[in-house]
């Protein structure tokens, strides 16, 4: 968690973008835990579940 975050610091400042609005520290929870949604113009569309 911690080198991720690291990691997404060197790119934010790298690419020069502003600071972080909010940080979510969430170590039980998986970047690549995504549900198929259909939206409603019928595109389907993958989302990230959070609590």
């Amino acid at each position: 968690m911690d080198r991720q975050l690291e990691d997404a610091e060197d790119t934010r400042s790298r690419l020069h973008w502003g600071s972080f609005a909010k940080v979510y520290r969430e170590n039980d929870t998986s970047a690549f835990k995504k549900r198929k949604v259909s939206k409603p113009d019928g595109s389907i569309d993958w989302i990230v579940l959070r609590p």
